[in-house]
């Protein structure tokens, strides 16, 4: 009753269309593209959401799963939620993660045992926007996770962001590289031992804040601790693969990428 009173009173329109009724309806729901197991570096086809043995920097990820491409359409949903304040678009995101976390095969094998760490926001800017969408988007993974497998896994602020940045949306692709440089400072108080680590960023672009997030963790477990956990990542969306032209050759690169299935 409440919900129905709310939508008469505060009518919502699909962000892709302008239909009322909801954020994304379901015509525009089809236009989201969903990727292809591709590596974190290089972005060739990769088994398993891999990062090829010869692309392994100390800074990529084993895994890195992003779930759709990032579209115009995208674009504009992350623009309203971060941007604007349309914070139930929440719900809209666990509808679109959750289906499409569920059509991934490697999906159960890489949240297993995993302790999910959400790219910070500094404090000022998050005070600002009053959330941080990584972490929403983090949750929403726990969510799946129990509900479908039974794993209760923790999200833990394991990393602190000591400056604020300018937007990496409004940045070069130079610029993104710098404007991550030494950020990330490790949250000692509740880091611990853990078989894997689980980093969720909202939008991956050239892939910086990830890897500058992997390059602080890796460093403090190389000096405070025995072993590395194993370090994967998940975003809602990476853009269109570019294709380094440095990738190893015996792998393929698709002529029709929107084409070819992502599971």
């Amino acid at each position: 009753m409440l919900k129905t009173l709310l939508n008469l009173l505060f009518p919502v329109f699909c962000i892709g269309c302008g239909k009322s009724g909801g954020w994304l309806c379901s015509r525009c729901a089809k236009r989201l593209i969903p990727t292809v197991p591709e590596c974190f570096v290089c972005r060739r086809i990769s088994g398993g959401y891999r990062t090829h043995t010869t692309c392994v920097r100390p800074s990529s990820p084993t895994r890195a799963i992003p779930l759709w491409r990032y579209s115009d359409l995208g674009r504009d949903l992350m623009r309203d939620f971060k941007f604007k304040g349309y914070f139930d678009l929440q719900s809209t995101f666990a509808a679109i993660i959750k289906q499409r976390l569920s059509h991934i095969p490697e999906i159960r094998e890489l949240v297993k045992e995993s302790t999910i760490v959400p790219i910070p926001l500094h404090r000022t800017r998050q005070n600002e926007r009053g959330f941080n969408q990584s972490e929403i988007l983090a949750r929403i993974i726990t969510q799946f996770a129990w509900k479908e497998y039974g794993f209760d896994l923790k999200v833990v602020p394991l990393l602190h962001k000591l400056s604020a940045n300018q937007h990496q949306s409004s940045s070069t692709v130079e610029e993104r590289r710098t404007n991550v440089k030494g950020v990330y400072q490790m949250n000692e108080i509740v880091a611990k031992d853990c078989p894997k680590i689980l980093i969720v960023d909202d939008v991956i672009t050239t892939g910086s804040t990830v890897s500058e997030a992997i390059a602080t963790i890796s460093e403090w477990y190389s000096i405070n601790r025995s072993t590395q956990p194993e370090i994967n990542c998940m975003a809602l969306f990476r853009g269109r693969a570019y294709f380094n032209k440095r990738a190893a050759p015996s792998q393929p690169v698709p002529t029709d990428y929107s084409t070819i299935s992502a599971s």
